[in-house]
């Protein structure tokens, strides 16, 4: 009869633990597809810049191919810079989009593997320690594949920061020759 106590106590100490490594994989679980969402949403984003700082390379490269001896030296340096800053962009955004390494969810054989190795054991306080074990790997293991999923994810946000600003500099630049050129245009008639 005393012992029964005790076993209650392993017992709800048992539950809690399970509760507890339940609620650790389901955060990282939670977490790593939160990262996925956000390499999606990156890889939209690149594909958008891609999109638009070619366009802007295109109408730029039509402009260039028409610009007459009457722009200024100063002028056609900004057109220069603004081709430079529109390439910038898109390699960035095309950069964004290349396949970066990460490492790989756990998978279901791993765990389809541990699972048939604990449940061969027979006995039962070595079956706990095989459990316990089991779930400190897999919790390692999707701590690292967290950890480098957001290291890509932070070099890929990067990678977008950087042509955006390319591309915001670009279009400010062309708007400075376009408004000189009207202004030229409109002095000259």
């Amino acid at each position: 009869m005393p012992n029964k106590p005790t076993e209650q106590v392993t017992s709800a100490a048992e539950v809690a633990e399970e509760r507890l490594r339940d609620f650790a994989l389901g955060a990282c679980r939670d977490e790593y597809k939160d990262m996925l969402d956000s390499w999606r949403t990156l890889d939209v984003k690149a594909q958008g810049l891609t999109a638009i700082a070619g366009i802007f390379l295109g109408g730029l490269f039509a402009l260039i191919s028409k610009v007459s001896v009457h722009y200024s030296p100063f002028l056609r340096v900004l057109l220069v810079c603004c081709v430079l800053l529109l390439l910038t962009s898109f390699a960035g955004a095309l950069r964004c989009l290349l396949i970066k390494p990460a490492k790989a969810a756990p998978s279901a054989d791993i765990a389809t593997a541990f699972a048939i190795g604990i449940c061969d054991v027979a006995d039962m306080g070595e079956r706990a320690e095989r459990t316990r074990i089991f779930y400190q790997d897999i919790l390692e293991r999707w701590k690292a594949t967290n950890h480098s999923l957001l290291d890509a994810i932070q070099d890929k946000g990067s990678c977008i920061h950087d042509a955006q600003v390319a591309l915001l500099g670009a279009a400010v630049i062309l708007g400075f020759v376009a408004c000189a050129t009207i202004l030229t245009a409109t002095g000259s008639a």
